[in-house]
């Protein structure tokens, strides 16, 4: 991402356990969508992303709030040794 940064990436995985969020978050990600998600809304996050904006499933977002919110008092997810 460093190396590349006009690039918009959005993660489309099954995935949707803190570490893995907040992995492609370190890592630049711009969006994290569950593969669930319709057609409709993928197609709406590949737009917004491409336009410099975020987008994560409803869920995602609202655990990613919770934790910079205070609301989740837990420790922040591991870094990956990757």
């Amino acid at each position: 991402m460093a190396e590349q940064p006009g690039v918009a990436v959005l993660v489309l995985t099954m995935l949707d356990g803190d570490d893995s969020v907040f992995a492609a978050m370190r890592a630049g990600a711009r969006g994290y969508l569950l593969k669930s998600a319709d057609r409709e809304e993928i197609r709406q996050a590949l737009d917004t992303v491409s336009r410099g904006g975020i987008a994560f499933s409803s869920g995602i977002a609202s655990r990613v709030l919770g934790y910079f919110a205070g609301v989740e008092r837990r420790r922040p997810p591991s870094r990956s040794p990757n």
